[in-house]
Formats: C-alpha cells, structure tokens, sequence
C-alpha cells in the first residue's frame, strides 16, 4: 500500500510540475503578445505585416505561378460577368456589320469598293462624327476604284483605317498588313487590330499603344477615341 501511495504520490507531484512549466510558458506567450499589441507593439506588428504581406505580393507576382495565374484569369471573368454584369453600348455608337444578310443583299463578299463610297457618302450626310473600317483593302481593284475610294476617304476626313502586325517571340514588330498606300494616306488616322488571347484563349486584354519603330500606334478603338475627341497623340 505504501508503494501504491508513494507512486500515486511522485505521480502527483511530477504532473504538478508539468503543469506549473506549462502555466509559465503559457504566461510568457501571453506577455509577448500583450507587449506586441500594446503601444509601440502594436506599431512594430503593423509595419511587420505590411512587410510580410508586400513580400508575398512581390514574391508571388515574380513566380508567375500557373495556379494563382489561372485562378485570377477565373474570378476576372467572375466579376465581369456576374459582379459588375453586362455593359449597354452607347447608342452613340452603330456598327454596319458584314452579316449574312448584308451579303444577300450586295451579294459575295469582298465587295467592290464603289460599295464603301456609297457608305462613306451615307455616312457623311447622316453626320457620323468618325467612321472605322475593320477591313483591309490591301489589293488593287481598279486604278479609277481605288482612286474613287482614297477621295471618299479625304472628302470625309474623319475615316480610320485598320492595320495588324506581325511580331517575333520578343514581341518586336516583325512584319504588318496594311490598306494600299493611295487609300491609307488620305486616313485621318490608323489603329491595330491585334488581339492577345491568354493561355487559355481567351481576349482579357488589349494593348492600347504598339511601338512600331519608336511611333505608338493606337488600338483601332483608342483611335476613334482619339478622332472623336480630337487628341492628336
């Protein structure tokens, strides 16, 4: 019995002074804490967070990590589309598409320029403050056609033309597409139409401005922006 009493005992004892070890560490946790979020406590853990957390940022933004990459790309869609919703179009803005009843009505597509003259006239009479083309007129038709359309062009001066560029893996301007230079130079000013899709295809983004030899040139959008508004550069 003496040896049961004296074990129960020494058991007592040592869970006595586990506890008391376990109280003070308990106790100098809570000092640390209580000096961090008081006073100048307080200021050391904020600008620590604010360091820790701009590191993250930093640190993560230089990874690239596929995951977080993809994981914004989805929530971005997310907000468009079901936070913010759709956009009405300004009634302002008309576009004459090149539809399927467009074509049964003027026929195969490409069209003779003499079709564009007759818009550009429309247009002009109906007072359009700027008009695009999302077309190329890369190749001669006819020299009195093609002629004919340069002057609509000049006669309206508010027309912008588009033009695409090719680039090389550094995204250097390797190559481009333009309208024929007796069309283009009667413009009143030219846009890319160039469309960066991300890895998973999708359009989010658009460059505004494409060096092209030390010249920016506008988006074709920015450009009717730009038209509209009159800003030269």
């Amino acid at each position: 019995d003496r040896f049961v009493v004296m074990m129960a005992s020494n058991s007592s004892q040592t869970i006595s002074q586990s506890a008391l070890h376990s109280g003070s560490e308990i106790n100098m946790v809570l000092a640390f804490l209580k000096k961090i979020f008081s006073g100048r406590g307080i200021k050391f853990a904020s600008i620590l967070l604010a360091c820790l957390s701009t590191f993250t940022v930093i640190a993560l933004y230089f990874n690239q990590n596929q995951f977080f990459e993809a994981f914004e790309a989805k929530t971005y869609d997310l907000r468009f589309k079901s936070l913010r919703g759709a956009v009405a179009p300004s009634p302002e803005i008309g576009i004459i598409a090149i539809d399927n009843k467009s074509i049964a009505e003027l026929g195969r597509f490409p069209w003779s320029r003499g079709q564009y003259v007759r818009l550009l006239d429309r247009l002009s009479a109906a007072g359009a403050k700027v008009v695009l083309f999302d077309v190329f007129f890369s190749e001669h038709e006819s020299s009195a056609i093609d002629a004919s359309l340069a002057a609509a062009i000049k006669k309206a001066g508010n027309v912008g033309l588009a033009v695409a560029y090719d680039f090389d893996s550094d995204f250097n301007v390797a190559g481009s597409t333009h309208t024929l230079p007796l069309i283009e130079k009667n413009a009143a000013g030219l846009g890319h139409i160039n469309l960066t899709p991300e890895d998973d295809g999708v359009v989010r983004r658009n460059k505004l401005l494409v060096d092209v030899g030390g010249n920016k040139v506008p988006s074709l959008g920015l450009s009717a922006a730009m038209m509209a508004l009159g800003e030269k550069e």
